[in-house]
Order: structure tokens, then sequence, then C-alpha cells
């Protein structure tokens, strides 16, 4: 089944430039996101490539991976370049590998350290490829504004990008034609960033938290923003079951009230190994809503005189 809202049911009467170009630069990113994955996978066939005639680093590979073959040290490799910290990478798979046979259990922890510890060193220098997904993304315990940012243009594959701007254009575009071309801004941004605190928040004191990155907490919180401005407002959506397809037009509150709800349930009863960021989702939508409430009271009650003088 595929539910999707995809348009206001009003004329926008102008042009959502922003929304627009917000929408281009996530397809344009994750384009180089794509190429800068396959640079570095490249990258790291090579350099295994060249490593496969060292008999020791291929038992210390063994002992981590249980293989020695390319895709194991491209794997780990990877691993490893990905991680916040190398070192500490590196010694937590040192803690989890299996003992070399012919050394004590503390020399063989030590050495295979200390070979991994070389060998990734030979590949920093070797390799030239940034990992362009690792520069963006947000790591929720560095709090770093920027990264907060940059996470929300970011994606991890094509239907992650496709997805969030269907739903971003639906509500996006009405509230910045609603608020104007730098009020949008500011809101654009104090989602981003307040999707992000919420994240870093929830994990805090958490070992290992996960980092996060897309448009999806922004786009809760332009669906939050909508509902509040133009509740009674209808959205076009499109459903799609096996060969039933249909267009509904759902109100604004009901539509949010929906998408909230079940992020909310999905929170309480997701795995936690979940890649959903449902904290963002929930929080977006609050943020977005309070921030109408506080901030916006006098152009909702313009908006709806717009819309009653429209209609007649």
């Amino acid at each position: 089944m595929l539910f999707i809202p995809f348009k206001v049911d009003i004329n926008l009467r102008s042009f959502p430039f922003l929304t627009i170009l917000i929408s281009i630069a996530c397809i344009v990113i994750y384009f180089q996101q794509v190429a800068s994955n396959k640079a570095l996978e490249k990258s790291l066939v090579s350099f295994c490539h060249g490593q496969s005639t060292d008999s020791t680093f291929a038992l210390v590979l063994e002992k981590i991976q249980g293989e020695r073959s390319l895709s194991a040290c491209a794997e780990l490799i990877y691993t490893i370049f990905s991680s916040a910290d190398a070192k500490q990478e590196i010694a937590a798979f040192t803690d989890k590998a299996d003992r070399i046979d012919a050394f004590p259990a503390d020399y063989s922890r030590r050495y295979i350290n200390e070979n991994l510890s070389e060998k990734y060193a030979v590949f920093e220098k070797f390799n030239r490829v940034r990992n362009l997904t690792a520069l963006l993304m947000y790591s929720p315990d560095s709090y770093n504004v920027k990264n907060m940012i940059t996470a929300a243009f970011a994606h991890g594959s094509w239907s992650h990008v496709f997805g969030n701007l269907f739903f971003f254009f639906a509500f996006a575009a009405a509230v910045e034609l609603a608020l104007g071309f730098f009020t949008f801004i500011l809101v654009f941004l104090a989602l981003a960033i307040g999707t992000h605190f919420a994240y870093s928040f929830s994990l805090f004191g958490v070992a290992d938290a996960i980092p996060t990155l897309g448009l999806s907490g922004v786009v809760m919180g332009m669906m939050g923003m909508f509902a509040y401005l133009m509740p009674t407002v209808k959205i076009r959506c499109f459903w799609w079951f096996i060969i039933f397809v249909r267009i509904f037009r759902i109100p604004a509150w009901l539509l949010a009230g929906w998408y909230i709800g079940w992020d909310i349930y999905n929170l309480n009863h997701s795995d936690s190994q979940s890649n959903i960021n449902f904290v963002a989702h929930i929080s977006g939508a609050g943020i977005g809503f309070f921030m109408g409430l506080i901030f916006f009271r006098k152009r909702k009650a313009e908006i709806k005189r717009d819309i009653v003088a429209h209609r007649v």
C-alpha cells in the first residue's frame, strides 16, 4: 500500500522558491554522497588488494572478521574509518577478536591491536577520499550546530530522499508563502537545530548513540506549523493498494494528528535499533506547532480571512 500527501488543496498563487531550492539541494547533495561512497569503496578495495600478500595482516583479519577476504578487509577498514574515534574502534575490535593460538591472551590482544593500528595508519596515508555522509551527519553527543543543519540535507538512500521531499513539498510550500522568504528560513533553521537538540537530549548519557541524517524532522515541523496556521485546509493524498487508486482530501489537523500519533506509538513500540528517528519526527511536529502558536497567531487570523475571502 502507498499513501502520500502531495498537494495543498488551495491556490498558492505564487512560487515556493525556497521549498524548491531546498528540495534540489537535497537531491544534489545525495548525488554527491553516492559519488563519495563509490570513490571510497574503490579506495578501500584498492588498499585491501595491496595488503593481500601480507600474511600477518591476513591472520589478524581472520581473528577479527572470521575470514581472510577482500570484502572482510574492506568492511573492517571502512568501519574504523567511519567511526568517531578510530583508536577506540580499533580497541573494540581487538577486545572482540579471537586469540591467536600460539600466543597468550594478553600478548595476542596487543599484537592484533598494534598490527591493525599500523595498517589503518597506512590506509590513512593511502586514502584521498572523504566520507561525505559522515561529514554531514549529526552525532548526538557532539551538539555541533553546523552538523544539525547539514544533516537535514543529507540522506541514506534515494527512497529516503524522495519520501521526505514528497512530504516536504506538500506542507512547506504553503508555509513558505504564508510566512515569507526570510521568516521561512528562520523557521527551517529553528526546526533543523531544535529537532537535533531534542535527539541529543533523548540520548543523553547513552553510549554508542547512532548518528542521524535526513529532512524528516523539518518535514514534521512544517506539518505541525501548517496544522496550526491552516488546520481546516485539506491536503490531497494519493492512495494506492494493489489495483485500487484514489485521491483523498484530508484536513491538515487530521493528517498531522494521524502521523504524529503513529510516530508516538512507534517510538514506544519499535525496536531500539530502528533506523527511523522518531524523536526528531515528534519534536519537529511539536516545535512547528508551538512556534506557530507563539509567534504567528496574527498571521493565522490573516490566513483564515484570506481563505474565506477567496472561497467567497
